[in-house]
């Protein structure tokens, strides 16, 4: 497990820190709406629960960086739709984004916060991330099972030590 990590871990770090490339065209960029033709009910946008305040954009993909910051965050936040051309963030405010948007805030008062943000994104972006997340899970409940087997051993390892003291003693 330690070497997989090894060998993959300077890669996935490579990722994690790829500037984006600027195109003059991308397919992204065919239809674009600006100002007044903003209309976000044009986009399949979801209510999910009968008791929801709004509908929510809940898998897009949103990229900011802060302003003293190398590094560029991508994260997945739910973007709640408040108005015909207006969502708002529903990032926890530890997480990358809201962290930007602080720094953001704190350096340049009152001014736009520059942020990228997609209404949804390719089936193979949402499996990559989804196997991520099971790579993830699985070396965190790895960890944690090394982790108990050390310690229930260190404890039986104790309690024999503990047992034969008290036996050499007599």
């Amino acid at each position: 497990m330690k070497d997989a990590w090894q060998n993959t871990r300077p890669v996935f770090m490579q990722v994690l820190s790829m500037a984006p490339k600027e195109r003059s065209s991308a397919p992204c960029q065919e239809i674009v709406w600006q100002g007044t033709d903003v209309d976000l009910a044009q986009l399949p946008v979801q209510t999910c629960w009968p008791d929801d305040v709004a509908p929510l954009i809940t898998w897009g993909l949103t990229v900011t960086r802060g302003p003293h910051k190398t590094r560029q965050n991508l994260g997945i936040y739910r973007q709640q739709v408040i108005a015909r051309n207006k969502v708002i963030m529903r990032w926890l405010h530890t997480r990358g984004g809201a962290l930007d948007f602080r720094e953001h805030a704190l350096a340049s008062p009152g001014k736009p916060f520059p942020i990228a943000a997609s209404a949804s994104s390719s089936p193979s972006v949402l499996l990559l991330f989804a196997c991520f997340a099971i790579v993830v899970v699985h070396l965190g409940a790895g960890a944690l099972t090394l982790l108990h087997n050390y310690t229930t051993i260190r404890v039986g390892q104790n309690m024999v030590n503990d047992l034969r003291g008290a036996l050499y003693a007599h």
